[in-house]
């Protein structure tokens, strides 16, 4: 359902430390859809993301009830159902990928091999990946709203996003076969 005339940012693994950074850097940017995937996809993380929605008035649809419906009426889609994420992420230009606040930040390989600029929060010191693509200027740590914003306007130059993009791609498949490497 997602239509490919519209920008999406998907935001991928939030959880209720990301909520309070992506709802000011969303407030100020609505030039682009949503799609929010929650860490824990419960009924008390839903309600949050519902809350945190209905602060800025961006209208949204949980996809469980989009059938039917054209999903591009509405500002943010909430994934209510798990095992989808990764999928999701061939979707967007850009991918926040949550926890960074809280636990520590989760996978941000997958995003980056959808070909999404990656962005998270400061605690990446739990994943080796997060470190390294910090360091090579691949991915984006961000500290505050005001941050995550700059990276959300990215969506605005094609060419900067192309640029950034193709960086991801090319540390990607500058690891590809890792796994045999490993074994040998």
């Amino acid at each position: 359902q997602f239509d490919n005339k519209y920008k999406y940012i998907i935001l991928g693994s939030i959880d209720s430390a990301d909520l309070p950074i992506v709802k000011n850097a969303m407030n100020n940017f609505r030039h682009c859809k949503y799609i929010i995937v929650p860490h824990e996809v419960d009924a008390n993380s839903i309600k949050k993301i519902e809350s945190t929605l209905n602060d800025i008035n961006m209208n949204y649809i949980h996809l469980s009830k989009s059938k039917g419906q054209n999903i591009n009426n509405y500002d943010c889609v909430i994934i209510d159902s798990v095992g989808i994420l990764l999928e999701l992420y061939k979707y967007a230009d850009i991918a926040y990928v949550g926890s960074g606040f809280s636990s520590g930040v989760h996978s941000i390989i997958e995003p980056l091999a959808q070909n999404c600029v990656v962005c998270y929060g400061p605690k990446i010191d739990i994943l080796d990946e997060a470190v390294e693509i910090t360091n090579l200027d691949i991915g984006n740590v961000i500290n505050d709203s005001k941050e995550l914003l700059n990276i959300f306007k990215l969506i605005e130059d094609d060419n900067k996003l192309l640029e950034i993009q193709s960086r991801g791609l090319k540390y990607i498949n500058s690891n590809i076969g890792a796994t045999e490497k490993i074994i040998q």
